[in-house]
């Protein structure tokens, strides 16, 4: 589970921010703190996510890339790799995609690009 990093935020639109932050596993490798870095292999295929729900609550996951293609040329800013929303608890699959989930791409000639 990640435990470092978060300070939560001022989201208006919702009626109250996550206490816990959310399991976020690509294969069998567990993400274990914010912003940690992957390899685009493990990145390749979209993330098994678990969190605490409400049983009558709806969730949504937005998956972006901060810095697209690369922190010395984010020329792209943000890259939306994924996009769910209303989603019954934690069953992802039975939530309106608004985006399919795209793994890690990053052009020739960055870190992961070689």
């Amino acid at each position: 589970m990640l435990t470092s990093g978060w300070t939560g935020n001022d989201l208006l639109q919702v009626e109250a921010c996550p206490k816990e932050l959310a399991i976020v596993k690509f294969g069998n490798v567990e993400l274990t703190n914010i912003c940690q870095i992957l390899t685009p292999t493990q990145a390749q295929n979209q993330p098994e996510v678990s969190w605490t729900t409400a049983p009558e609550k709806l969730y949504s996951i937005f998956m972006m890339d901060p810095d697209a293609p690369s922190r010395q040329d984010p020329k792209y800013r943000e890259w939306y790799h994924w996009g769910v929303l209303n989603i019954p608890g934690t069953k992802i699959n039975e939530g309106q995609i608004i985006a399919d989930y795209i793994g890690a791409g990053p052009p020739k000639g960055t870190v992961f690009g070689i």
